[in-house]
């Protein structure tokens, strides 16, 4: 552009003077534009001067908050070192003393404290005894105070006991002790004072039930009692309605049509008494012992009253409150409902005449039936109403689900077959995905196939696709049914069905529901999502879908073996699979164009991978094709299941069977590799304790390192491990039982063919590692297959 000076010389450098008004104009018009430019850049340059003054604030005010929060910090970490010169020690750091008594604490008029203690000593010596046996039946630490109890607890939960079952006595003292020192390097340091907490009211809401010498030391009583009065029972002559035959007096004394459940008739109990020998009358005389002890608690009525709690919530209005507190009480009704059993049991094992030469414990390995019979809850059914309620439907395919190439298209993640054999594994499908694979199937030479699903999980197809419930609660876990028969899953699929079509249809034909994406790397978000769908058409149980599928003409059957995630599958699954896939493999030897089996849970990875395993040694068995011995991918050894092999009569060649099974169907997962990987994350040094309670989380066991409070669970490994455990019973079982066509169960078969040495293993369930001090038992771990019903029958 011009300058100024330009544009004024060429106005004086005009031909004509004086210039016409037209020419002067043109001739200044670049003078004004000039001007109007140079007004632009200065409004722009204002805005420019205007942003930077507000960046200029806004900095200002990063530099002040960050100072703050570097002040609090530095402050935070030097109080830190202050409060932890003080304390001495680690222990306290981690731990706060609480006062050991609650106001209503005491139902009785005794003395407490050391005080009580030497009380009870002299009463006890003033009646003629000199020894005395003192058992403290708490799993938490405790330490006196100038004759006060205190116990430790965690600075956030201060009212809830911090050490979990299972902590044994040895590491409970090194606790106390080490609690006891940090004191009195703390008391050395403050001239003799400490810090402590109390409660000066009782909260309604809380029950201190150990400590306040209800629960646990009623229980102790009852079973000392139960003892001491073993013989009489065993040298009693039975009653008439007592003796084993007595079917028809056993229905008359407990009829669970009129059961009153303040006498403990439930469903389990019946179940238990008539699986048990002498079951009514060990029960009579349980509950007498239950009623002498209970002056202050009795386990009966304190059952029914949490049971009782699930009939007052509908005047809650807060769904989440009214949940909360029902789980609080169902599952605190539960665990006192399972004391209540293993009552029974123990006194069935008294009166039995084994109790000198068996232990509690073997004689318990050997019924393991009744930690079956317990975990079904004695036949309870999951009720089937209201599916809906605090409930709702999630997308059943997440970012991250494909690990294999979709040789079949989008609609069928994971799809894969093991070996030569016409068995097949997929992950969850979409409704078309079902006639592509049975398409795929019959262009390859299988017009007829077996459908098994494994899904333990309540689902629905929409609009094609298929949804899970999840509870509102926790959206990212299926609401699994532990335990559930197919009967009972079918019939809330059919329920949850009319449920939703009567939803969609009041919202005019929107469907809620949720879906996962992936907002970034290891960063699931889930988000709610309408569709507009037509109920009468979009919307279909799985069996509804198969059904559908043979009406287009595909030869395929339906079947369902809900089997729950990440464990072993129980042994009445096996004996499923071999009831519908035996005789089909039997009569199909030789056959050109044998049936293909196609089995699939959520993911296609556990549930599937060890099902198709199981299928592809009972194929190879039935076929008489079990290949020579292959040496496995990996060469991992476990403890546990050398001594498995060295138990079976045909040890080496069943574990050789299932290791070449587990290399052939370990597109997904190699479940020997998952067992040592998982194991040996937890040996390196510096993994965080969250990953290793992610790795080796094991049920109802602890162990205590290093430090004090450093626990281990080993859930997830265990149970691959006791996966493994299971394979390599059931290779056995098929080796042995095949030439036989499979007369013998496969849970008669773990029962009676080596007596109970099989579940005196997986009742020690361990790695046999030299530092591995960790057992895991068959009660603890089955007891997350529990079935869950939300009411105690």
């Amino acid at each position: 552009m011009a300058t100024v000076a330009d544009i004024v010389q060429d106005i004086l450098n005009a031909e004509t003077l004086p210039i016409a008004g037209s020419t002067f104009l043109a001739l200044i018009q670049k003078l004004v534009d000039h001007a109007e430019h140079l007004e632009q850049n200065v409004s722009d340059l204002n805005e420019q001067l205007d942003n930077l003054r507000e960046q200029v604030s806004l900095g200002n005010a990063a530099t002040v908050i960050q100072a703050g929060f570097r002040g609090a910090k530095d402050r935070d970490t030097i109080m830190r070192a202050k409060q932890f010169q003080q304390q001495g020690t680690c222990v306290l750091k981690k731990y706060l003393l609480k006062k050991d008594r609650v106001p209503g604490m005491h139902k009785l008029d005794t003395l407490h404290g050391d005080i009580g203690i030497n009380h009870i000593l002299d009463t006890v010596t003033a009646d003629g005894y000199s020894k005395v046996v003192w058992v403290t039946l708490r799993d938490e630490a405790v330490i006196f105070v100038d004759g006060t109890p205190f116990t430790a607890r965690r600075s956030g939960k201060l009212n809830d006991n911090d050490l979990v079952p299972g902590m044994t006595g040895h590491n409970i003292s090194v606790l106390e002790l080490s609690l006891k020192n940090s004191l009195v390097d703390q008391l050395n340091l403050s001239d003799h004072k400490f810090e402590y907490w109390h409660e000066p009211t009782l909260l309604c809401n809380e029950l201190a039930v150990s400590t306040k010498g209800r629960g646990r030391t009623t229980t102790a009583m009852s079973l000392a009692y139960l003892i001491w009065s073993a013989p009489t029972q065993v040298q009693s002559p039975l009653d008439a309605h007592d003796h084993p035959d007595s079917r028809l007096a056993r229905a008359m004394t407990m009829d669970p049509r009129n059961a009153d459940y303040k006498h403990g008739l439930y469903k389990v109990i019946l179940a238990l008494c008539d699986k048990l020998e002498n079951g009514v009358r060990t029960k009579r005389w349980i509950d007498n012992v239950i009623d002498d002890a209970s002056v202050i608690y009795n386990i009966r009525l304190v059952i029914n009253e949490h049971r009782a709690v699930r009939f007052h919530l509908d005047v809650v209005l807060d769904w989440l409150l009214c949940y909360r507190f029902f789980v609080l009480n169902f599952h605190r009704a539960c665990r006192l409902l399972e004391r209540y059993f293993y009552f029974i049991v123990f006194g069935s094992y008294l009166t039995s005449a084994s109790t000198d030469s068996v232990p509690y414990s073997t004689w318990l390995q050997s019924h393991p039936d009744l930690f079956r019979l317990l975990d079904t809850m004695g036949g309870a059914t999951y009720p089937s109403s209201k599916v809906l309620k605090n409930n709702i439907l999630k997308f059943d395919h997440f970012p991250g689900l494909n690990r294999l190439p979709m040789i079949l298209g989008p609609n069928v993640p994971n799809f894969r077959q093991v070996g030569d054999f016409p068995i097949f594994g997929t992950a969850q499908v979409y409704q078309e995905g079902i006639a592509d694979v049975l398409q795929h199937l019959r262009t390859v030479g299988h017009p007829k196939a077996i459908w098994i699903n494994l899904r333990e999980e309540v689902i629905l197809y929409v609009a094609g696709r298929p949804f899970a419930v999840r509870n509102q609660g926790n959206v990212f876990l299926n609401a699994e049914y532990p335990g559930i028969e197919v009967n009972e899953i079918t019939a809330i699929e059919a329920t949850l069905k009319k449920e939703l079509m009567e939803k969609v249809m009041k919202s005019n034909g929107l469907f809620k529901h949720l879906y996962v994406w992936l907002h970034e790397p290891r960063e699931y978000v889930t988000e709610e999502s309408f569709d507009v769908i037509s109920p009468e058409n979009d919307i279909f149980t799985l069996e509804d879908a198969y059904h559908a599928v043979r009406r287009a003409g595909f030869d395929v059957r339906y079947a369902r073996i809900p089997v729950s995630d990440e464990i072993a599958p129980e042994e009445k699954d096996f004996d499923d699979l071999v009831r519908l896939l035996g005789p089909i493999f039997t009569s199909e030897v030789g056959s050109l164009h044998p049936t293909a089996i196609v089995c699939n849970c959520q993911m296609g990875r556990g549930r599937t991978t060890t099902m198709l395993v199981c299928m592809y040694m009972l194929r190879a068995v039935v076929a008489g094709a079990v290949p020579s011995t292959v040496e496995p991918k990996s060469s991992a050894h476990f403890g546990v299941i050398d001594e498995l092999v060295a138990v079976l009569d045909n040890g080496n060649e069943s574990l050789n069977l299932v290791n070449y099974a587990v290399d052939m169907a370990d597109h997904v997962q190699n479940l020997r590799d998952c067992i040592e990987s998982c194991r040996d994350l937890t040996k390196e040094n510096g993994l965080s304790v969250e990953k290793q309670e992610y790795f080796m989380q094991r049920a109802g066991t602890t162990v205590v390192s290093s430090v004090v409070d450093r626990y281990i669970k080993y859930d997830l490994v265990v149970n691959y491990l006791e996966r493994y455990f299971y394979l390599i019973c059931f290779a056995s079982y098929i080796l042995d039982q095949q030439p036989k066509q499979f007369q013998t169960l496969f849970v008669n078969w773990m029962c009676s063919r080596y007596d109970n040495a099989l579940y005196a293993l997986l009742d020690n369930l361990n790695f046999d590692d030299k530092n591995d001090d960790v057992v895991s038992s068959m009660r603890w771990r089955w007891r997350r297959k529990r079935k869950m019903v939300y009411r105690l029958e």
